[in-house]
């Protein structure tokens, strides 16, 4: 069972490595289609065309790893895990295993 955990953990790493070194890719090589989804997601919260533009873009724009830190949160949805949830997962799902079957 805590394999389960463990394997589940690393799973979701490989996940977020993958997403996060596509994301690099499209900021390096499909730059205007990045700064579109970005503009699509100022305007969702109610930012004007100006902010958009000359502020905020500019500013995310300037740093390529602040850029896809924001693109990885806020356009993917996905958050970098803690680098031990792996081990954290199978040790408390195993010892939970053990405890649980310990009582009957």
């Amino acid at each position: 069972m805590g394999l389960g955990g463990y394997l589940a953990g690393k799973t979701e790493q490989d996940h977020i490595k993958v997403n996060k070194r596509r994301e690099y890719d499209e900021v390096q090589n499909l730059r205007h289609v990045e700064i579109e989804e970005t503009k699509e997601f100022f305007a969702n919260i109610g930012l004007s065309a100006e902010l958009q533009q000359k502020k905020q873009l500019k500013k995310i724009a300037q740093d390529k790893d602040r850029w896809v830190d924001f693109m990885m949160k806020y356009e993917l949805g996905l958050e970098k895990p803690d680098p031990r949830r792996a081990s954290k997962s199978a040790l408390n799902i195993g010892l939970s295993y053990i405890v649980g079957g310990s009582f009957p």
